[in-house]
């Protein structure tokens, strides 16, 4: 009886192991890519309350959150009725009208794309051998 209850026990406590991991997995690996476009809100997202909490930490004057808030939904309710389908794609064009949203011709959301570019491009790591083809008409 000691073993069937000892079995039991271990058996419980394997599955509750492995309910959590596949929790913490989802929630790692899928957990903002599970809203769908149709029910995407820029307030929402995890990258939209990060902005705003640097915003609110480094820029360096004072800005309208409402004014800013409203033009990120505004260009993602905009896109949206372009057919533009994607959370990750609605989520630039609201973080991108977001700072834009600011006034200052110095401050730009990059995308994760955008950024890899110019980090590259400041490290000055580049690949490619350097050449352009063209077509030259004097040479017929």
């Amino acid at each position: 009886m000691k073993k069937f209850v000892f079995a039991a026990v271990v058996l419980l406590l394997l599955i509750a192991v492995v309910v959590c991991a596949g929790y913490f997995l989802d929630r790692i690996f899928f957990g903002e890519r599970k809203t769908s476009s149709a029910s995407f809100r820029i307030e929402d997202s995890r990258s939209y309350k990060v902005a705003i909490r640097d915003l609110k930490r480094h820029f360096y004057r004072e800005f309208s959150l409402k004014k800013i808030t409203d033009a990120a939904k505004l260009a993602v309710e905009k896109a949206r009725r372009k057919g533009v389908k994607g959370v990750k794609k609605l989520e630039e064009i609201g973080l991108k009208s977001l700072i834009a949203a600011l006034g200052d011709v110095h401050s730009s959301y990059l995308t994760p794309e955008e950024y890899r570019r110019l980090a590259e491009d400041i490290k000055g790591s580049f690949y490619g051998v350097g050449f352009v083809l063209r077509y030259d008409k004097k040479l017929k």
